[in-house]
């Protein structure tokens, strides 16, 4: 899985170049942030204020390095494959996350408790994935999750004093005193009960012959 083709597919998370990001007025108030001309669907079910994005998928070139933050938001709340939407790969180890990170020195049991932004992958699309992501040919780790929990957000934090906003960071749902400050454009999900796979290929091979038992 190191040999990169050219891409054939389009993410669904991916960004478009028509995607414009936007900008409404911010208003602060004591409770926190809001828009100007704040409406339902700038909050998600927490609460928690989202970035607006144009959704025009499929108009202009794909941007593979950018998020459209709503279909983001969309996979990593249902456990949807980040390429194609559907139902991620599940086996008795657990749903497929592939991760970029290094493990970090001194984490024993790393990726465990470890947060991304990253949604779930099924079989077909981390294959196609790795012949074709540029990420891949660098570093991965393909990780089965048992139980991978919802934990918070990606978001630009706002100073209430300076009016500005410090880098994009993640912030937990059981920060409700910074959440009140963030502007969200990714969801973050905790992987709990984790297994690295040493051979994706192999795994993937295994998930196949087991999907194909159970169907038969």
């Amino acid at each position: 899985m190191t040999t990169l083709s050219r891409p054939t597919v389009v993410p669904y998370v991916a960004s478009w170049r028509a995607e414009r990001e936007l900008s409404p007025p911010l208003v602060f108030t004591n409770t926190g942030l809001r828009y100007l001309d704040e409406g339902p669907g700038d909050r998600d079910g927490r609460g928690v204020l989202w970035a607006r994005q144009e959704q025009r998928r499929g108009q202009g070139s794909p941007d593979f390095g950018g998020i459209n933050a709503f279909r983001q938001r969309q996979c990593m709340s249902r456990f949807l494959c980040q390429v194609c939407a559907g139902p991620p790969s599940v086996t008795a180890e657990g749903m497929l996350f592939v991760l970029f990170d290094r493990p970090e020195e001194g984490w024993e049991d790393w990726p465990e408790r470890m947060g991304t932004t990253h949604p779930p992958l099924c079989g077909g699309c981390a294959r196609k994935a790795a012949q074709q992501c540029r990420a891949f040919a660098d570093r991965f780790t393909a990780v089965r999750v048992l139980s991978p929990a919802v934990a918070g957000v990606m978001g630009a934090v706002f100073d209430p004093v300076r009016l500005t906003p410090e880098p994009d960071c993640p912030v937990l749902y059981d920060e409700p005193e910074v959440l009140r400050w963030t502007v969200a454009s990714q969801l973050v999900v905790i992987l709990l009960d984790c297994t690295v796979i040493e051979d994706l290929d192999a795994d993937l091979d295994n998930a196949d012959l087991h999907a194909s038992a159970t169907r038969d």
